[in-house]
C-alpha cells in the first residue's frame, strides 16, 4: 500500500513539473524566434515539402507565420 502511495505521489509529481514546463516554454515563443529557427533550418539545408491541402501542413505553415515567407526560406 505505502508503494503505490509513493508511486502516484512521484506520477503527481512529474505530471505538475511537465505541466508548469509546458506553460512556461509558451511564454518565450514570438515571431522573432519563428524567424531565428526558420533561418537555421534553411542554413542546414532543411526542406519544407507542404501541401496546401494537407491540413498538418497548413498548421506548421500558420506556426511559423511571416517567417515562412522569409527570404531565407525556400517554399
Amino acid at each position: 500500500m505505502k508503494k503505490n502511495k509513493i508511486f502516484l505521489l512521484i506520477i503527481g509529481i512529474v505530471i505538475v513539473i511537465a505541466i508548469i514546463g509546458w506553460s512556461i516554454s509558451g511564454l518565450f515563443v514570438t515571431p522573432e524566434n519563428h524567424d531565428n529557427f526558420a533561418k537555421c533550418l534553411t542554413e542546414k539545408g532543411a526542406t519544407l515539402y507542404a501541401s496546401k491541402y494537407c491540413g498538418h501542413c497548413n498548421d506548421q505553415k500558420e506556426m511559423f507565420g511571416e517567417s515562412i515567407n522569409h527570404p531565407l526560406v525556400k517554399d
